[in-house]
């Protein structure tokens, strides 16, 4: 085990979860400004072990410890990028925070495109999912540098990352390439109409899927394996809302069924705090939490997966 030194000036308390709102901020300088983000730095660690070194954060506190391979991105080299896709997309900078106590950051950006969901049979009012991209990086090696798009389903404020992990924009680890990499990506930016255009197509097409309530029995099984009681709830929480028309389900169709999870998971889902192990501490907030939970695309493609499976669509 790896001893962290630490710094001889005074320790500050890490930064905590609080999503900052940055909608007046025209580019990532001021963005950045805003959350008071300067540069990080990295201490060799070769006279304690070799091959390792020491990430140090903008106000000089021992972060973590990584092989020297890793290289270190700066938060302005990590977002840089942004401007130019705001260009290219249309967004405007809405949020930006960290998570993990500081060694994670994220910033979030809403796209002026919506997508439409169709409504089916004699329902005048279909779905409308507000877009948003967001990027989100890591200063200790514990997540590449990801940019994704995310949904808002309006009508219920259900939040889902994208369902299709294939349609992520960009994901780049912290490697000697990664700036090359990314570069790469952004040359194929203008893909991410494309992307757009398939989880519209997507969505319309699970609009379009009559469902029984036996294939969404089937689908709630796979989603919510097992026998343990809090897994019964969940089915039964998400069967409550497969027909609940208040929040725009009507138990008809595979996107009912799509909606009755994401609504479970953005509004039913039970989240508690994390304490540090064999402390009364707390690590990361309920809060917290919740937002890492619903920037998660793995449950959503978990779900459509399990509609797959059932549906072969």
């Amino acid at each position: 085990m790896i001893m962290i030194p630490i710094s001889s000036t005074k320790l500050v308390t890490p930064r905590t979860f609080k999503p900052e709102d940055v909608s007046k901020c025209d580019d990532v300088n001021e963005v950045l400004q805003t959350l008071n983000i300067g540069d990080y730095s990295t201490e060799s660690l070769s006279h304690i072990c070799k091959g390792w070194k020491l990430i140090k954060d903008d106000r000089n506190q021992p972060l973590t410890i990584v092989k020297e391979t890793y290289d270190l991105l700066q938060p302005t080299e990590a977002f840089a990028f942004l401007d130019a896709l705001k260009e290219q997309l249309n967004f405007s900078y809405d949020t930006a925070g960290f998570t993990h106590n500081g060694k994670q950051l994220h910033i979030t950006g809403k796209m002026d495109t919506t997508i439409e969901v169709p409504a089916k049979g004699q329902r005048k009012v279909g779905d409308i999912l507000e877009l948003r991209i967001t990027v989100r990086t890591s200063f200790d090696g514990t997540s590449a540098t990801v940019i994704q798009i995310e949904a808002l389903r309006v009508w219920c404020s259900n939040q889902m990352a994208s369902w299709d992990k294939s349609e992520r924009i960009a994901k780049v680890k912290h490697t000697r390439n990664q700036r090359t990499i990314m570069a790469t990506a952004l040359e194929q930016a203008t893909g991410v109409r494309q992307i757009i255009h398939n989880l519209g197509n997507d969505a319309s097409l699970l609009a379009q899927r009559e469902i029984t309530p036996i294939e969404f029995d089937k689908i709630n099984e796979l989603v919510f394996a097992g026998t343990s009681p809090q897994a019964e709830t969940s089915r039964e929480t998400a069967k409550a809302q497969f027909s609940n028309e208040r929040l725009g389900a009507f138990g008809e169709t595979a996107w009912d069924a799509f909606n009755a999870f994401t609504a479970y998971n953005t509004h039913d889902a039970t989240r508690r705090e994390t304490m540090i192990k064999g402390t009364n501490e707390v690590q990361t907030t309920r809060e917290e939490n919740r937002f890492r939970a619903l920037s998660d695309s793995a449950f959503p493609v978990h779900v459509r997966n399990s509609i797959s499976k059932v549906l072969s669509i």
